[in-house]
């Protein structure tokens, strides 16, 4: 199960699951928002990649750095961003019928070289 809201840089979104066929997720950052298709919850893979996108676009908003790109770019940022983290091994959630809040969120080290 998801959880029922995340902090990003201190500002509380609530997630809600919704039926959306057009969109895997959706911020809405003046509601402090965060929907996600359902069909996603049977994917863990888009699952963790869109709530990293739209987590992406919640941090753009809070920081105003949305302000200066346009937003075509801004789509193409979240996802770029949410496929790299989600690549190196970034995770919030395993299968989300089976998460739990109480569970320690799995992510791989990385070591730079």
């Amino acid at each position: 199960m998801l959880p029922k809201s995340i902090r990003i840089l201190g500002t509380k979104y609530k997630i809600k699951i919704v039926n959306d066929p057009e969109n895997w997720g959706v911020c809405h950052v003046h509601d402090g928002l965060i929907e996600i298709d359902k069909v996603a919850l049977e994917r863990p893979d888009i699952l963790n990649k869109t709530l990293i996108h739209e987590i992406v676009h919640a941090s753009l908003s809070i920081t105003g750095a949305n302000q200066t790109i346009p937003e075509g770019t801004e789509e193409v940022i979240c996802e770029s961003i949410a496929s790299v983290f989600y690549d190196l091994g970034f995770k919030l959630v395993g299968r989300a019928k089976k998460y739990s809040q109480k569970k320690p969120i799995p992510v791989k080290k990385r070591v730079h070289k």
